[in-house]
């Protein structure tokens, strides 16, 4: 049911690509620790992380919410190696407590919103927005269509574990419901 040439090619070529990316077998090899269900991340969603880095070549990184202490900690940012293997020349930046950055154009940057910080974050246009845990209850669903329902907002993307928003306002607004793994 999707009718917009962009939205196809974006779900089929990096939401719901089958294909074996570049960097799999090496990550997995590399962190086997990653393979397994860490913080709530499946395998799928690592992959996910590198697919959506790799098409954004965005500049810096922004990630909001736990583990924002320290910067790229394997540790505390699982999903880092797959993000930097997506795009090696990203800056990791994470954000405070307060929501201060150091970034000065937040309009290149893959913002990634964790559940936990969700109901703190303050809506701001990047070139792509991920948002953890959208259904994890019914708060975070509310605050998921307040960023829907935004002017400033474009096409939305529901995978149900994650939302990702476009900024895009030159394409006709539109909110898509995918069934991710």
């Amino acid at each position: 049911g999707i009718h917009s040439p962009w939205a196809y090619a974006f779900v089929r070529g990096v939401l719901l690509e089958r294909g074996h990316y570049y960097a799999y077998a090496e990550l997995e090899h590399t962190y086997p620790w990653l393979t397994r269900r860490l913080r709530h991340h499946t395998i799928q969603c690592q992959r996910l992380m590198l697919r959506l880095a790799n098409y954004a070549q965005a500049q810096n990184c922004l990630i909001y919410g736990s583990g924002a202490k320290d910067e790229s900690s394997e540790s505390q940012h699982p999903e880092w190696p797959w993000l930097h293997a997506g795009a090696p020349q990203m800056r990791l930046t994470t954000i405070s407590a307060n929501g201060q950055t150091d970034v000065d154009d937040a309009t290149d940057a893959l913002t990634i919103v964790r559940a936990d910080a969700l109901a703190n974050y303050l809506l701001q246009p990047c070139q792509m927005l991920v948002v953890e845990g959208i259904h994890q209850d019914k708060a975070h669903l509310k605050i998921w269509h307040q960023i829907q329902a935004d002017e400033r907002t474009g096409c939305t993307f529901d995978l149900y574990s994650y939302g990702i928003v476009f900024f895009d306002r030159k394409r006709h607004k539109q909110h898509y419901i995918i069934s991710f793994p």
